[in-house]
């Protein structure tokens, strides 16, 4: 595939751009096709949960989707779960618990006050929406050394994935990495991405194929550009989210944005007519994005 942009824009603004103008189409025009709505409603975790069953993809356990905090059972909950709201992105919000540790901050949590940790912690952060709240399995890496899993994201179009991009959030916030591979696990060289720093080489996972058979059996049916993400469990690939902006286009390099804005050109949305069936129940409300603090 031969990388090229082709607008007046610079790569990286152009990606920009372009995110910009198919979230407001996906996510918030009420004129847009049924078929555009329903795809854009995997962005949201409820409807992407009921699609990712249908499709028969592994998903972490829900233990509970509740509207409150008051609502869930804490007593009744494992050792080491995740809690997270429904409709947020980029780790907003989410909390990853085991035993009397809150992971990602590394805060010390009791069970007795983790309802109190829980308010807080949402009432600090941002969204777009008031969310709805998902308690879920705490996932296990395949490899043990790495408390907190991995995230493996998927960038498909065309039915086919093309990179894949792996987080590692274990440690200091600052000592947090990530690398880009190829489908066939050649590490690329050239800067894709630069919100978190470069990461080391990582040893072919034993699931790739089972990791890109998943991904690609969601791009077929979908057909859009897109990024998939999952874990990597001793189980095999795990499904996590449906993301149709990475990073909203921001910290790509000028070589990663030339990739991606070359894959949407090569390989344009072509949503496949079935999708209009489905049911409106599943979609989000569409209207004005306003940030403001969950109450």
């Amino acid at each position: 595939m031969r990388l090229r942009w082709p607008g007046m824009l610079r790569p990286r603004r152009e990606l920009i751009t372009r995110f910009a103008a198919r979230n407001f189409f996906w996510l918030e025009d009420a004129s847009a096709p049924p078929h555009v709505r329903a795809v854009g409603s995997l962005n949201w975790k409820r409807p992407m949960r009921s699609y990712i069953q249908a499709l028969g993809l592994t998903l972490p356990h829900l233990y509970f989707d509740v509207s409150s905090f008051e609502e869930i059972d804490f007593e009744s909950l494992p050792e080491s779960i995740v809690i997270k709201p429904a409709n947020s992105y980029d780790s907003r919000g989410v909390m990853l618990i085991r035993g009397d540790k809150e992971l990602l901050t590394g805060a010390f949590v009791s069970r007795s006050r983790l309802l109190h940790f829980c308010r807080e912690r949402f009432d600090s952060t941002y969204f777009e929406t008031e969310p709805g709240i998902f308690v879920e399995e705490f996932l296990t890496d395949y490899d043990s050394r790495f408390p907190i899993p991995r995230d493996f994201k998927i960038y498909v179009a065309g039915g086919r994935a093309w990179i894949i991009e792996v987080i590692d959030r274990n440690g200091r916030k600052e000592e947090r990495n990530h690398s880009f591979y190829t489908r066939d696990w050649v590490k690329i060289g050239d800067r894709f991405q630069t919100s978190y720093k470069p990461g080391h080489k990582i040893v072919r996972p034993s699931f790739l194929s089972d990791l890109i058979n998943a991904a690609e059996q969601v791009s077929r049916d979908t057909m859009v550009f897109c990024r998939l993400d999952f874990y990597i469990t001793p189980r095999g690939p795990v499904f996590g989210e449906f993301t149709c902006s990475p990073f909203d286009g921001y910290n790509y390099t000028t070589y990663g944005a030339r990739y991606l804005l070359s894959l949407m050109d090569s390989f344009p949305d072509l949503i496949p007519q079935h999708w209009s069936q489905a049911p409106l129940r599943t979609l989000p409300e569409l209207g004005p994005r306003i940030l403001r603090p969950w109450r």
